[in-house]
């Protein structure tokens, strides 16, 4: 088999990551994974950590078109793919990738960070960002009563707080009340995707505050006896094609480590750097099918089975402005899905 220099590179590549991953302990940078073949695909289903699983067929919006979907079980194993060299196909391209663009946008495309510095926030975290979050899940404790605990009346021979009139008439001796509060314990498992996508004209703080009210509703959930599985989604549309990817940001049984979903949730450069990235490394035939190099496609609400929230706004990004409007826009998604009662107002 002959090998041309696009080959090579991506060889030499490969090597060099498996080097330098030898030793690696979670949370080093995360390194390219190893493709099928040298063809640029993504590699075929394996389990966790050594692969992609991921399938193709026919799109959802009917036609000629075609889905991709792939799924991450690890944020790591994303990255690998982020950092992957253009496919050979799209030789040539490289002066075009939007990902790498260092003109100056403003702030108000990607808050500032380029491409190598949003890689380091991965791991890294979002100081920032973290300050955000949990502004947002103060609000909502405020707006939220935690149901989890409910009063319980238990009543006693004597010492209580107060005579239960009815029972001592009754002659019923066990007639003094105490209160004690109980928590109920749910521990129900749900999962929730959160879309990060948005149009081109979301402005940055309109990303971050959308994103630490999303986070806020994960904490509060848990805080309120939930278990949740947390999916990142990222998906685009161009003419009747759809590519799907979804990141494991959280399983049921980890805590919410805020600083890292800040980022990858909250942060546009996630969105426009990291994600246009990973776009722009798949072979041609897949860049050109969803608009990669050029407008990156189009976003379209597209819930998959299996979720029990989902929380979604490419558009109308006015409804972001503001911590606390981002907030309310969360609570009402919940209360549509029938997570969040607003409470009533005493009469």
């Amino acid at each position: 088999m002959s090998l041309d220099e696009d080959d090579v590179k991506r060889i030499v590549h490969e090597i060099l990551a498996a080097q330098q991953q030898q030793g690696q302990g979670q949370g080093d940078q995360p390194q390219p994974q190893e493709g099928g073949e040298g063809d640029g695909q993504p590699a075929p289903q394996q389990p966790s950590g050594k692969g992609v699983p991921h399938k193709e067929g026919p799109s959802p919006f009917g036609g000629d078109g075609k889905v991709w979907e792939h799924h991450f079980d690890t944020m790591s194993d994303f990255m690998d793919m982020v950092q992957r060299p253009l496919h050979k196909s799209n030789a040539g391209r490289e002066g075009s990738r939007s990902s790498r663009n260092t003109e100056d946008h403003g702030d108000s495309w990607d808050a500032g960070v380029h491409y190598q510095e949003a890689c380091k926030k991965v791991d890294e975290g979002w100081p920032e960002g973290t300050k955000l979050v949990r502004k947002a899940s103060e609000m909502m404790k405020k707006l939220i009563p935690p149901e989890s605990i409910r009063n319980k009346n238990f009543y006693e021979y004597s010492g209580g707080a107060y005579v239960d009139v009815g029972r001592y008439c009754s002659g019923d001796p066990e007639h003094f009340v105490q209160f004690e509060q109980k928590p109920i314990k749910k521990q129900k498992v749900i999962t929730m995707l959160t879309e990060i996508s948005g149009v081109c004209h979301y402005k940055a703080n309109q990303f971050i505050n959308r994103g630490a009210a999303m986070i806020a509703a994960i904490d509060l959930l848990e805080k309120l006896d939930y278990r949740v599985e947390l999916l990142i989604g990222l998906q685009t549309h161009h003419s009747h094609n759809l590519h799907m990817t979804s990141i494991l940001g959280k399983r049921a049984n980890q805590p919410v480590e805020i600083d890292k979903l800040a980022f990858s949730i909250g942060h546009p450069a996630f969105f426009r750097r990291l994600w246009f990235s990973y776009i722009e490394t798949f072979p041609r035939e897949v860049t050109d099918a969803m608009a990669a190099f050029r407008s990156y496609g189009n976003f379209r609400e597209h819930k998959q089975e299996g979720i029990d929230i989902y929380l979604h706004s490419y558009r109308n990004p006015e409804d972001f402005d503001t911590i606390e409007s981002s907030v309310a826009w969360v609570l009402k998604k919940l209360e549509q899905q029938g997570y969040y009662e607003p409470q009533k107002e005493e009469v």
